[in-house]
C-alpha cells in the first residue's frame, strides 16, 4: 500500500465524526443511568485513591483490592481507563460500614467515576 492510499483510507474513516459519536453517546449513557462521575480528592503515592466524594459524602479508602487497566485497539494500545476496585467508609459520625466500589479514572477526560453502584456493603 502507498503512502497516498493509506492518506485515503483514513480520510474516508473520518476520525473526527467517530469522536464526535463517541463524546455525545457517552453523555446520552450517563444521563440513562450509567455511571456517577465523583471527585477524587486526594490520591496515595500520586496513583491510587484515597479520599473520594461521590452524592454530597466523602469516602475514605481504606484498601484497594485490585487494580487493573483498559487499553483500546491500535497500533501503542493506549490506555483509556485506570480501573480500582475499593472498599471505602463513609466520612461520619456514627458509619464503620464499609463498602466496596468500582471506580475508574477516564485518562481522556482527566475525569472519576464510579461504574455503576456499590458492589457490596
Amino acid at each position: 500500500m502507498t503512502v497516498s492510499a493509506a492518506l485515503d483510507a483514513t480520510r474516508r474513516f473520518n476520525w473526527e465524526r467517530r469522536e464526535e459519536k463517541r463524546s455525545s453517546l457517552g453523555g446520552l449513557l450517563r444521563s440513562l443511568g450509567g455511571d456517577d462521575v465523583i471527585e477524587m480528592l486526594e490520591r496515595r503515592h500520586g496513583y491510587f485513591p484515597k479520599v473520594f466524594a461521590w452524592r454530597g459524602r466523602r469516602y475514605d479508602v481504606h484498601a484497594v483490592e485490585r487494580c487493573w487497566t483498559i487499553a483500546r485497539r491500535g497500533l501503542r494500545g493506549q490506555v483509556d481507563r485506570y480501573y480500582f476496585r475499593v472498599r471505602a467508609r463513609a466520612r461520619s459520625a456514627g458509619n464503620r460500614t464499609e463498602e466496596t466500589f468500582e471506580i475508574y479514572q477516564d485518562i481522556q477526560s482527566s475525569t472519576w467515576h464510579m461504574r455503576g453502584e456499590k458492589l457490596f456493603s
